[in-house]
């Protein structure tokens, strides 16, 4: 996949679990404890709060890294 800098096949040999979500399924929610960080294979991620698009990730894009790096819940 062009501008794809992520060897998913990587990943997964070394035991990083890979997810495959339905459309409209929800990742986490605002407030949750993060313990990881989200990397989208294909498609597109709504980042949505009170129902309003904040941002899309597209493919190869990444979310849900902040709560690592600060320790604190989920913003989004």
């Amino acid at each position: 996949m062009p501008g794809q800098f992520v060897d998913f096949d990587t990943l997964d040999a070394n035991g990083f679990p890979l997810v495959e979500l339905a459309v409209e399924e929800k990742v986490f929610s605002s407030g949750e404890t993060g313990d990881c960080l989200f990397l989208v294979k294909s498609g597109a991620v709504q980042i949505l709060t009170f129902g309003t698009v904040l941002e899309v990730i597209k493919a190869g894009g990444m979310f849900g890294e902040m709560a690592i790096i600060d320790g604190a819940p989920r913003s989004a």
